[in-house]
């Protein structure tokens, strides 16, 4: 789509610009997504997310039903330690960790639902904050509380 001078602004459907732009991801998406993917390969550490599915209630039945629990393991940074000016005790408590994964190729999308095993401790997902290259998000940075 082309606009030339002249042309009223009101007229162009803002949907018809992102339409173009959804398909055709950046240069820079496309070297950053798979530079983080082979780091996070390489130098990551494995871990167990524990994804619980939705369960609906069956009044038929009294319980709750559904799929099971999936774990899948996947390579993430190594957890680290907030630094201080950074702990609030609200929204960042004192023993949190931030950690990462890669979004290429993730079958998921991380979740505050989600539990994190590793090093024989269970971590909850407190916080999802996506970090986009361009038009696509390449890493998913997470908070970890016990």
């Amino acid at each position: 789509m082309t606009i030339e001078s002249g042309n009223n602004l009101n007229s162009i459907n803002p949907f018809d610009l992102l339409a173009g732009l959804q398909d055709s991801p950046t240069k820079l998406d496309k070297k950053l997504r798979a530079k983080v993917l082979a780091l996070i390969a390489k130098l990551g550490k494995s871990v167990v997310f524990v994804i619980q599915p939705q369960k609906d209630y069956d009044p038929t039945k009294g319980e709750a039903t559904g799929l099971d629990p999936i774990y899948p393991i996947k390579k993430i940074i190594p957890p680290f330690e907030y630094e201080s000016k950074y702990i609030d005790g609200d929204l960042i408590k004192v023993g949190d960790m931030q950690s990462g994964i890669a979004a290429k190729d993730l079958e998921f999308t991380p979740a505050k639902s989600m539990t994190v095993c590793f090093d024989d401790m269970t971590w909850k997902i407190i916080r999802v904050m996506p970090i986009y290259t361009g038009q696509q998000i390449a890493l998913y940075m997470f908070q970890l509380r016990r």
